[in-house]
């Protein structure tokens, strides 16, 4: 009677959690991909790729930069799929993908090379560190020792506890690979040490609990909170412990119940993850003051806000070749999408003061109903590049 007690006890934990979200309705799982593509697959030794047949080279590419990360990332972590379908889904413009294990391990990838202004702009070999951030989602989720694993013979994929793990610990440990396969990397962004380096100038470093950097919240660093200190946290569990660090902490985590996330550790870390987490914020303070000091040596570059009305982000900014035009991609605060074009008035030097001329609304991905499915599944880890707050795009003459 315990055994059948505790069945539906775990049933009931899963149902309820965010990670049964992933399970979204067919027809929204038709609407991910464009309607009348042609899709063919690629195999390799340990994918199946999916692109569509107009572009095979695409495929190809990705197909070859997969096993790249897979070398890369099997030589320290144990536990991985036979397979892993990997979607090539070229539907749009934003920089993003995603990977789950529902109904199966997969990864949907939007093949979109980030903007010069994105988060994700400082890369070394783009292509490798998305797929080896994704594909670490993958291997996360996959380990299922001791009673864990009996678990999954009966309720099948769903039964895996890493998934239900905070938000920072999955992406930090993303963002910590993407960093290590190349040049290039979050942890070696210029972007992501600017922002550091303004919270810490603006004394709110310390502010920043490991509650709230689980979360998406109305204030700026938005959702980038759980990639940025989610990063820090785990490149000095890494920079402490050694690389072992993470096949380790995969491991004991995934045969334990997922919101009892401390034993593992302390008994891997000698300390909890508070305690780590204050040791990594004591520790990027001091790299940031470091570098404000450089920094303070030099006079800084003047810039002006591009003022935008009812825009909260913008992204892709692209001025016409006669210097005329500013074209960017705006989303506002009820989060949609539109192409917006301005004009220099007459006279005007620079685009601080731009007259807006044109403004379309964004089609992403709209299906019969009028709604717009353009992103992950809810639960699911992503990669998203984030947009630009309008006080942060400077245009100078």
């Amino acid at each position: 009677m315990k055994q059948i007690s505790f069945a539906f006890f775990l049933i009931s934990v899963v149902g309820l959690s965010p990670f049964s979200q992933t399970l979204v309705p067919a027809v929204a799982q038709v609407r991910e991909v464009p309607y009348g593509v042609e899709f063919v697959t690629i195999s390799t030794p340990h994918f199946e790729v999916i692109v569509n047949a107009e572009q095979q080279s695409l495929g190809q590419h990705y197909s070859n930069q997969l096993e790249k990360a897979y070398s890369y990332l099997s030589a320290s972590i144990t536990d991985r799929p036979e397979k892993t379908i990997v979607i090539l889904n070229d539907k749009w413009d934003v920089t993003n993908g995603y990977a789950t294990r529902v109904p199966y391990p997969h990864i949907m990838i939007y093949p979109v090379l980030p903007g010069i202004q994105d988060s994700l702009a400082d890369a070394g070999d783009w292509t490798l560190e998305l797929l080896a951030h994704e594909y670490t989602h993958i291997l996360n989720f996959e380990p299922a020792p001791g009673a864990v694993g009996h678990l999954r013979n009966i309720f099948g994929s769903i039964m895996a506890p890493n998934i239900l793990l905070p938000t920072w610990w999955k992406e930090g440990v993303a963002v910590h690979v993407e960093s290590s396969v190349s040049t290039g990397g979050r942890l070696k962004s210029s972007y992501q040490d600017t922002v550091i380096r303004a919270i810490v100038l603006a004394g709110k470093l310390k502010t920043y609990d490991l509650a709230q950097i689980n979360e998406v919240l109305p204030t700026w660093p938005e959702g980038m909170r759980s990639y940025l200190f989610g990063s820090v946290m785990w490149s000095q569990m890494v920079a402490d412990q050694g690389s072992p660090i993470v096949n380790r902490l995969f491991q004991h985590h995934g045969g334990r119940f997922p919101y009892f996330v401390e034993t593992p550790a302390r008994e891997n870390l000698g300390t909890t993850y508070l305690g780590q987490y204050k040791r990594a914020l004591d520790e990027t303070e001091n790299r940031a003051q470091a570098q404000l000091k450089t920094l303070r040596q030099v006079s800084p570059t003047l810039d002006s806000p591009l003022v935008v009305k009812n825009a909260e982000y913008l992204s892709a900014p692209a001025i016409s070749p006669d210097g005329q035009y500013l074209a960017l991609i705006s989303r506002d605060f009820a989060e949609n999408r539109s192409v917006r074009i301005f004009e220099k008035k007459s006279g005007d030097m620079d685009f601080l003061n731009p007259k807006e001329i044109l403004r379309t609304e964004s089609e992403l991905d709209q299906g019969p109903a009028g709604k717009i499915y353009d992103g992950p599944p809810p639960g699911a880890s992503d990669e998203s590049a984030g947009f630009i707050n309008p006080e942060n795009l400077s245009m100078i003459s």
